[in-house]
């Protein structure tokens, strides 16, 4: 499976936009963008291993990588 959330591709661009705006000079925060980053990311893997659980009842795959 995969998982796909149409509506996060613009709040992925405007992230980015915000961190290219910034390094191009103009005065705008550009760690707005890496926060927002990193909430959608948080998101998207906790949603990931929601589905997870939810179609094979376990979270087997994911969980070694995360006790590392």
């Amino acid at each position: 499976y995969r998982l796909m959330i149409k509506s996060v591709d613009g709040l992925r661009a405007l992230a980015i936009s915000f961190v290219v705006l910034s390094h191009a000079g103009l005065h705008l925060e550009g760690k707005i963008g890496v926060e927002l980053f990193f909430v959608i990311s948080g998101f998207l893997i906790t949603k990931s291993l929601q589905t997870e659980f939810i179609l094979f009842g376990r979270v087997n795959k994911s969980i070694p990588i995360l006790i590392q």
